[in-house]
């Protein structure tokens, strides 16, 4: 499917956009780990790397989409403006994992 120039201005207006929370909420992490218990939660740990690296990949997506668009890479452009979406549903499954497995706490192995 060939990506407009349209939806892709409106996907890099919103992503930039969802950087800016996403840093806000990224500098939160240290908070995650208060207990020495928390650092052997592995679920923790990987959805503490995503929510970290949301803002990372918001902002740099969309300026890789538009080169892939300028290179005529339409398939790549679309790939890249929907990557942010990964590390979203990883962490709302990393939540939901630990609130099923671990009662809602972060102190659980």
């Amino acid at each position: 499917m060939k990506v407009n120039k349209t939806c892709l201005a409106i996907g890099s207006a919103l992503l930039c956009l969802a950087a800016i929370p996403g840093a806000a909420i990224a500098i939160m992490i240290p908070m995650m780990f208060d207990s020495p218990v928390n650092t052997e939660n592995r679920t923790l740990i990987i959805t503490a790397l995503l929510v970290g690296l949301f803002p990372a990949i918001a902002a740099v997506c969309p300026i890789l989409a538009w080169i892939a668009y300028a290179r005529s890479c339409h398939h790549g452009a679309t790939v890249l403006i929907h990557a942010p979406t990964l590390p979203i549903a990883g962490v709302l499954l990393g939540f939901t994992v630990i609130e099923h497995a671990c009662g809602g706490s972060f102190s659980c192995r």
